[in-house]
């Protein structure tokens, strides 16, 4: 009886720190939406990365009324960049041209522009996601 009540003690003391441990972490949806594009044809691509450059999620959705839109859910929160290309022609990929500058429109998070279709400096693309949020990117 002794080692049945010393049993259930231990498992009463310890039941906070076991609830504590099975608690869910925060998780958040970012919704990102597109605005800008010269017209509705084709894709948009899109790419979620943390603040290493790692590709969280990525998405390739259709384009209509010039715009677009998808939304990510599960995400933990932390330091993300969005980047975003409007595949007009749908051939999967960002067409550029001789020189390398690109020729379909793209975009960044927090609206930033590089130079002369370079892309901008990848720490200013990034913003704190601590709440499910919406994101505007205007194509460039």
């Amino acid at each position: 009886m002794k080692s049945f009540l010393l049993t259930a003690a231990l498992f009463l003391m310890a039941l906070p720190m076991l609830s504590a441990q099975a608690a869910p972490s925060k998780i958040f949806t970012l919704e990102v939406v597109v605005n800008n594009l010269p017209n509705s044809n084709g894709h948009v691509g899109i790419q979620v990365m943390d603040a290493q450059k790692k590709t969280v999620s990525s998405a390739y959705v259709s384009v209509w009324d010039q715009g677009s839109m998808v939304t990510f859910h599960n995400l933990p929160p932390g330091k993300y960049a969005v980047r975003m290309y409007h595949d007009e022609n749908n051939n999967g990929k960002m067409d550029a041209n001789m020189m390398g500058i690109p020729t379909e429109k793209y975009g960044f998070s927090n609206n930033v522009t590089g130079i002369m279709g370079t892309p901008p400096e990848f720490s200013k693309t990034l913003f704190d996601l601590n709440k499910t949020t919406t994101l505007t990117i205007d194509a460039n």
